[in-house]
């Protein structure tokens, strides 16, 4: 496939906020893993602190979101089950309790500029 944050079939707020909302999340993570936003869009897996910031990303998408794993597969051309094995991996990482303060700070930000891409508050 293409470029990431492709558009899908979407659900909640529509499709133009979900779009933006991955792009947001991919530079978000490109920013705090130290990777350039070119490499996390590329159809391989790449180095793995590459990798780890595009499971991330997924992981934000989907919870913040409530996408689906098909629908986030689809933004980041990734498949459903690829999602599914980096948001594993993200959520046992969250075990670690400075990886999980991370992303909690990560996943306020995505959601205040949600809220304020949409006009209102998360």
């Amino acid at each position: 496939m293409g470029s990431s944050c492709m558009p899908g079939t979407l659900r909640g707020s529509g499709g133009t906020l979900d779009v933006s909302a991955c792009r947001f999340a991919e530079t978000l993570m490109a920013a705090t893993f130290g990777v350039r936003l070119p490499d996390l869009r590329l159809p391989r897996r790449g180095l793995c602190r590459v990798a780890q910031a595009r499971q991330a990303a997924m992981y934000l998408i989907h919870v913040t979101r409530g996408l689906t794993l098909t629908e986030v597969g689809a933004h980041f051309s990734r498949d459903r089950t690829t999602v599914a094995h980096g948001c594993a991996l993200t959520e046992e990482r969250r075990d670690e309790q400075a990886y999980d303060r991370l992303m909690e700070c990560l996943e306020f930000a995505l959601l205040r500029w949600i809220g304020a891409f949409a006009g209102a508050r998360p």
